[in-house]
């Protein structure tokens, strides 16, 4: 990935840098830390949860 822009809401554009295409996204925190982005026309989620073991883990929707 390389990070194209930063916005003064704090919202980053990044661009996937793989063999088959390039994809842009547009990264932004929500709230309660959660990250909220745009892919293929969707907009996706994703949630930290502490685990039972007490580590960390993602819940992307």
């Amino acid at each position: 990935y390389k990070v194209i822009s930063q916005s003064t809401d704090g919202s980053i554009e990044i661009q996937y840098l793989g063999s088959y295409y390039p994809l842009k996204s547009t990264l932004k925190r929500g709230e309660n830390g959660t990250l909220i982005w745009e892919q293929n026309g969707q907009t996706k989620t994703m949630t930290r949860i502490e685990s039972k073991t007490g580590k960390e883990e993602k819940d992307e929707k």
